[in-house]
């Protein structure tokens, strides 16, 4: 061949060198993500569910040793989804309070996790319309508390690592409260009552003992619930529960 012909073989490589489309950055497929998210929400979460079983037990022997039916506290524990409201809610229908009371109760004791749902309402507003619908029905102190000490920003793993977390120590607790309304008959009478109340205020603690607000809230609950445990109709509990309610916001403004 001719040194002409080399020499434009030469140049339509070079051309091709560089009219070549850049390198892609390609990104791992959806189904790794989710894998790995669920592996991550599946592991951080198992090591809470060591302290949420007992607890959901002994509100499981308080349902069978209360006033509500064994089906409907079963029931309960899922759809309400919140140990410490339960055993508020429980408690004031035992002490013969309405149905009303034992409810307002229980969204007073909830009311933290509208501020937890404020904190991660970032992480919802790339997700699809059925998940920001769904996921904060889960939102619990040891969800929010992993939630919030992760930082990665793919929508895919973090809906992912929400639900896996959310249906191990949901189904964890769920079963367990099973448990202990089949126990209960066994126990000797009103065993899982007597625990009601710092069980209740001690749920408020459980991965939060360096939350300073939320330390001051259990404290005051449970010292304004002792005080006021013998008014009628629950109201002692509901005033425990606002006193814990407002002392633990008016710590966190002022800190």
């Amino acid at each position: 061949m001719s040194t002409a012909v080399y020499d434009r073989l030469d140049a339509s490589k070079e051309l091709a060198v560089v009219t070549a489309p850049p390198d892609v950055v390609t990104r791992a497929p959806e189904t790794t993500v989710t894998r790995e998210g669920m592996r991550a929400g599946l592991r951080d979460m198992a090591p809470m569910t060591v302290a949420i079983a007992p607890f959901a037990m002994v509100l499981g022997v308080a349902i069978g040793a209360s006033v509500v039916p064994d089906l409907l506290g079963a029931v309960m524990a899922p759809v309400l989804y919140a140990g410490s409201a339960n055993f508020a809610a429980i408690a004031v229908l035992d002490a013969g309070g309405t149905a009303f009371i034992a409810a307002l109760t229980a969204i007073v004791v909830n009311i933290r996790f509208m501020m937890y749902g404020a904190a991660l309402a970032g992480r919802f507003d790339d997700q699809p319309r059925w998940f920001r619908w769904l996921g904060p029905w889960f939102i619990i102190d040891q969800l929010f508390a992993l939630a919030s000490s992760r930082d990665e920003q793919d929508p895919v793993w973090f809906r992912a690592y929400w639900l896996s977390a959310a249906a191990l120590i949901g189904g964890i607790f769920t079963a367990m409260v099973v448990v202990g309304i089949l126990l209960g008959p066994v126990l000797p009478t009103g065993a899982g009552l007597q625990f009601t109340v710092p069980a209740m205020f001690l749920a408020l603690l459980v991965g939060q003992l360096r939350d300073r607000p939320a330390l001051v809230a259990a404290i005051a609950g449970a010292g304004v619930t002792a005080l006021a445990l013998d008014l009628p109709h629950g109201l002692g509990l509901m005033a425990g529960a606002v006193a814990g309610a407002a002392a633990g916001a008016i710590t966190r403004r002022m800190s």
